[in-house]
């Protein structure tokens, strides 16, 4: 079986990501990577970090689900304990032995959002980008408009969300429960 986050050829794969942010927005500061298992980000943080170094790469997590942010934090792996609760699902698991020195390594910053905020920025994409994105994706979104991004330095201007994950249950979605109404047209027999 092949682990979908500590497989080294996986996080390599992953890492082909930064490849195409590096050749299609060459003057790209920051690249802001949603964090559960570490695979995605620890394969951006590697390309990133060996064709341009300068180029800052942040983890962003739900805040229930915070373990690359206290690993970081204690300089240590630090799974969490239990299961997480938050709606960002593609994000639940923990990093691991493989994604962790790298994590901790090459990853400048880890940011952590509320579940509130998760809603607020996934909810902004689909309004503004009309893009159908998973909370998931809306964590990267929620961190670069947090508080706490705000301490980013100055020169960092051209950033760039990886948006991941596309597996967006549409019952769970607000708007699909109101539309359980009835239809306001009729419906037409051709």
């Amino acid at each position: 079986m092949v682990h979908p986050n500590q497989e080294p050829a996986v996080i390599a794969g992953q890492g082909t990501i930064a490849l195409e942010v590096l050749n299609q927005v060459p003057l790209v500061d920051a690249l802001v990577v949603p964090v559960g298992g570490g695979g995605m980000v620890a394969g951006i943080a590697i390309t990133v970090k060996a064709l341009r170094p300068c180029v800052k790469v942040y983890a962003a997590e739900p805040l229930n689900a915070d373990d690359c942010y206290q690993s970081k934090l204690k300089g240590e792996l630090t799974p969490n304990l239990y299961p997480p609760e938050t709606i960002a699902d593609g994000v639940k698991s923990s990093i691991g032995f493989n994604t962790w020195p790298i994590i901790r390594d090459l990853v400048d910053d880890v940011f952590t959002v509320t579940e509130d905020e998760i809603k607020y920025a996934t909810q902004l994409v689909w309004e503004r980008m009309k893009l159908l994105i998973e909370p998931t994706a809306g964590v990267g979104v929620a961190a670069v408009l947090s508080q706490h991004f705000q301490t980013v330095s100055p020169e960092v201007k051209n950033i760039c969300i990886v948006l991941s994950g596309g597996n967006v249950d549409l019952t769970s979605l607000t708007w699909v429960k109101q539309a359980e109404k009835p239809a306001p047209f009729q419906s037409v027999s051709v």
